[in-house]
């Protein structure tokens, strides 16, 4: 399998510095709609909506957590999180890194899909 790094939009690492997750899922998949056959966009988009769930599963489930924001639930987020993974399956089923990255997240978090 070739080498595959995503490249993110330069605010994303910003914003979940500032625990600001569901802003950065919506930047990525912006850029996702904007050219949904962009392989990078797509897992982009896949990765930040699971990550940005995660966190937020994880924040619900730990009153310990030293995060102090409210979090809701949202489901929109995973609305979003399955068009992105229903379109991955129709047009790059047979490609090797959409397999990897979607089939890792699918196999962590199945109730997200």
């Amino acid at each position: 399998m070739e080498q595959f790094q995503l490249r993110f939009d330069k605010r994303v690492p910003k914003l979940e510095k500032e625990s600001k997750w569901e802003t950065a899922a919506n930047i990525v998949l912006e850029e996702w709609k904007n050219d949904p056959n962009d392989l990078n966009a797509l897992l982009c988009a896949g990765t930040q909506l699971w990550y940005t769930l995660l966190m937020m599963d994880y924040i619900r489930n730990d009153p310990s957590s030293p995060i102090d924001i409210e979090i809701v639930p949202d489901l929109q987020l995973q609305k979003d999180l399955m068009d992105v993974t229903r379109y991955g399956f129709a047009h790059f089923a047979h490609n090797p890194i959409f397999n990897a990255y979607f089939g890792y997240m699918i196999s962590v978090m199945p109730y997200f899909f």
